[in-house]
């Protein structure tokens, strides 16, 4: 019944919206410059919004231009995996000096059936590897995946559970590097579950509304890593 609900899930014909590069300058160029970095999935490249504006790395930009000169740059792209980051994007992102690096990543390897361990081995290469070229390297973190509109019961339930193990993965990364990581089960939970509106159109990738509580989750732990390297 499972395989069934999942078939019928994947196949489901909804309408899909396009991808969005967040890369970009916010701010005056005459205030202290910072580099920010974004690696990752579909979550970095905000697939199904109308507009690049409404991505949680912009939202994050903005609302630090009162101080800075942001100098966003994304390498994310959709459905990537942590290989994907690994083999394709991560060398770019090491040719440039980042002051944060954020890292979002995990939802495709856990709900394609990437095994944990392998999952986790990657990440903690990304994040090693990104530590030699940024002052500060943030993960993500994964939420609950059970909240997504185009998942029917069960299949919610083990979707959910997934979500709990990626976390977990980012969590176990962390603290063996000893860096931030959001806390999206804590932060973004209620609000992924209180409606649709939460959703693009496709019923998979979140809405501008969605990105927003994700930036809203985000940035404290953004504003507290700059306390942290000054």
């Amino acid at each position: 019944m499972i395989a069934g609900q999942v078939a019928y899930a994947s196949r489901r014909r909804l309408p899909l919206g396009g991808e969005h590069d967040p890369t970009g300058t916010f701010g005056n160029p005459a205030s202290p410059r910072l580099r920010l970095a974004v690696l990752g999935d579909s979550s970095v490249t905000g697939q199904g919004l109308d507009s690049a504006e409404d991505t949680w790395a912009r939202v994050v930009a903005r609302h630090l231009s009162d101080r800075f000169y942001v100098d966003l740059r994304s390498y994310g792209a959709g459905g990537a995996r942590s290989d994907d980051v690994l083999e394709e994007q991560l060398p770019a992102a090491e040719s440039v000096r980042h002051d944060i690096a954020i890292v979002s990543v995990g939802s495709n390897d856990i709900l394609r059936m990437t095994p944990a361990w392998h999952f986790e081995r990657r990440l903690d290469e990304i994040v090693v590897r990104l530590k030699r070229v940024s002052s500060s390297v943030i993960l993500f973190g994964v939420g609950d995946l059970g909240s997504i509109p185009r998942f029917p019961y069960p299949v919610d339930r083990v979707a959910a559970g997934t979500g709990r193990v990626a976390d977990w993965v980012h969590r176990r990364v962390a603290e063996r590097n000893g860096i931030a990581k959001v806390d999206q089960w804590a932060l973004t939970t209620e609000a992924f579950n209180s409606g649709p509106h939460m959703f693009a159109p496709d019923l998979f990738h979140p809405s501008a509304v969605g990105h927003r509580a994700w930036a809203d989750a985000l940035i404290p732990t953004v504003e507290a890593e700059l306390v942290r390297i000054g």
